[in-house]
């Protein structure tokens, strides 16, 4: 009857096959972890401020009017952001006094957001109020003062956070 005979088909074709079938099942298993990953990576999002905040699946959230708090088993998940005039002690000796350590990156279009490594803290604060260095903050802005357990995780929980403006 009917026999295939791979003697008759061109090599160059089964390669092509083979490689075209392999990366259709890399393709595939890239997007299934993707998806599986997005999908369990947070259990929850919070709007606080206008900013759309990701709660991680080990951790609770608690807001008010003033405070977004974060808490977790893993201590370094910990953090909490209160919305504040600047309050210039805390800000002089957290940041302005020493700036070794002291990161400034944008955080949206009218903000950035400082911190400093070996404090875990940071301020979010309005960009047109910063002067020539993290010292400089010029009248009395609203800022969100940003406390935490480990500063990377901190800067990730702040960077991915989406919205605002304010």
């Amino acid at each position: 009857m009917f026999k295939l005979q791979l003697k008759n088909l061109d090599k160059n074709l089964i390669i092509n096959i083979l490689i075209i079938v392999s990366l259709i099942v890399v393709f595939i298993t890239v997007a299934m972890s993707t998806v599986s990953f997005e999908s369990s990576s947070h259990k929850d999002k919070v709007t606080w401020e206008g900013h759309t905040f990701f709660i991680q699946d080990d951790s609770e959230c608690s807001v008010t009017d003033t405070t977004l708090t974060v808490t977790s088993n893993h201590k370094a998940h910990n953090i909490e952001l209160k919305k504040t005039t600047l309050d210039a002690s805390d800000y002089e000796e957290n940041i302005a006094k020493d700036h070794s350590g002291v990161m400034k990156m944008k955080y949206n279009s009218t903000h950035s957001f400082i911190a400093k490594k070996d404090l875990n803290y940071g301020v979010i604060v309005p960009t047109d109020s910063l002067g020539g260095s993290y010292a400089d903050i010029e009248g009395n802005p609203e800022i969100i003062e940003v406390n935490g357990g480990n500063i990377d995780y901190m800067i990730s929980f702040i960077l991915s956070s989406t919205g605002g403006g304010n």
